[in-house]
């Protein structure tokens, strides 16, 4: 589980065991127990003696559902969930947790199907409404989060969760006064759950408060050192408050603990071109493209790359992203502007798009990189243009404006550091 979503874990089997034969009492407490592969050893052994009514049956499986969960093994746990349904199809509970495995793929329209269901069996069931905040959050439809978890914390107020979740669509929709306030309830409930400082700290950053992000990144990883994500924050909290070396020294760690994380690689990539090492810049560009080609973290490595390499010797790693990443969609639509596919008008357009996700963002980073497409096609002046729209409307935190800010200082513009 990822901390997000909750499963039913047990559930008690019925009298009719009884029916099943002598063994039945070891593999029955088995079937109930809180470690998982004895969980998964016990419901196994009772599922294959065969003979047992269909509603213990199908708790059975829920339980070696819940333990297949637990190891993160989310197909076989759906597989379980399924057939204890088609077994007992009026349990709310099993639709839930299946809901939960769907949402940890990320599938998210079939766990919003299954919490539909468990609240329909169960309208007062607290923590599938959680669990479609949770799904409609990672959907996009932040509002919808928002209604699910305010009704799940109306009928469980003391769910640390719940508070978290909401928390999260608020700071997706750039609400970070009502984030912070549902992370501090979140903490005030669990004050030993790392996640939630890093989520209250990703709020901070949001407001561009890099003191108050740095200690709940911090927190967060003293209680979980192993907390890569944390580092990562870290990183970008630091590196966005001037301080490189900081940075890539969490960006390191956090690939150390975790050696594929593409947008790690990334940032460190953007640290060290800070710090006017693009040798090493390259290196962690290319390594962000190689673990994830079509990740946003691979579509932005390769665009610093054709600023890095002035559009010479680059074309390799555009076309391994453009191969893999969707240029449909924002960023990788302004990859099209280094293939050649689409002018600087068109990218514009697209990130201005009305109704897009994260608006001033999206124009941030279409400003900076059409500026630096400018100064590679030796159009001083539309480079200017559009680097100062970078570096004037961008959030402090958005990629764009520190770059930005750089490239002006390389041009010699006097009021590079304005803001």
């Amino acid at each position: 589980m990822n901390g997000k979503t909750a499963v039913w874990t047990c559930v008690l089997l019925g009298a009719g065991m009884t029916a099943i034969g002598c063994s039945w009492p070891g593999d029955a407490y088995k079937c109930r127990s809180a470690d998982p592969d004895s969980r998964i050893a016990g419901c196994t052994a009772l599922i294959e003696v065969g003979h047992v009514a269909n509603s213990n049956l199908s708790t059975i499986y829920n339980n070696r559902g819940t333990a297949y969960n637990a190891k993160g093994n989310h197909d076989r746990a759906i597989l379980d969930f399924s057939e204890a349904i088609r077994l007992e199809p009026d349990h709310g509970y099993i639709y839930r947790n299946r809901g939960s495995d769907y949402a940890e793929k990320g599938d998210y329209d079939h766990a919003v199907q299954d919490y539909d269901q468990a609240i329909r069996l169960n309208p007062k069931d607290a923590m599938a409404y959680s669990g479609r905040s949770f799904a409609y959050d990672y959907k996009g439809d932040y509002d919808r989060a928002i209604e699910d978890a305010d009704e799940s914390i109306r009928l469980n107020p003391s769910d640390a969760q719940t508070y978290d979740n909401r928390g999260l669509a608020y700071n997706r929709k750039e609400d970070y006064d009502r984030a912070i306030h549902d992370f501090n309830e979140a903490i005030r409930l669990g004050p030993k759950n790392a996640g939630a400082y890093k989520d209250r700290g990703n709020a901070y950053l949001g407001k561009d408060d890099y003191d108050g992000a740095i200690q709940d990144y911090t927190e967060a990883i003293r209680l979980n050192p192993r907390f890569a994500m944390a580092y990562y924050d870290r990183g970008l909290a630091l590196y966005h408050k001037g301080d490189c070396e900081g940075a890539i020294q969490d960006y390191t760690e956090a690939i150390r603990l975790y050696p594929k994380f593409s947008s790690a690689f990334g940032m460190r990539g953007y640290a060290r071109l800070s710090q006017s090492n693009p040798a090493a810049a390259t290196a962690d560009f290319e390594n962000a493209i190689s673990n994830a080609p079509s990740s946003s973290a691979a579509v932005f490595s390769a665009m610093m790359l054709h600023v890095v390499m002035k559009g010479h010797g680059d074309g390799q790693e555009l076309a391994k992203v453009a191969t893999g990443a969707d240029l449909t969609k924002w960023p990788g639509v302004m990859l099209k502007l280094d293939l050649g596919e689409m002018t600087a008008g068109e990218v514009m357009a697209a990130a201005s798009k009305p109704g897009a996700d994260h608006l001033k963002w999206q124009v941030c980073e279409a400003n900076y990189f059409i500026g630096e497409d400018a100064l590679l096609h030796h159009q001083q002046a539309a480079a200017l243009t559009h680097l100062k729209a970078a570096r004037d409307g961008c959030p402090k935190s958005a990629i764009g404006y520190g770059e930005a800010l750089l490239e002006l200082k390389r041009l010699g513009v006097a009021d590079a550091g304005a803001k």
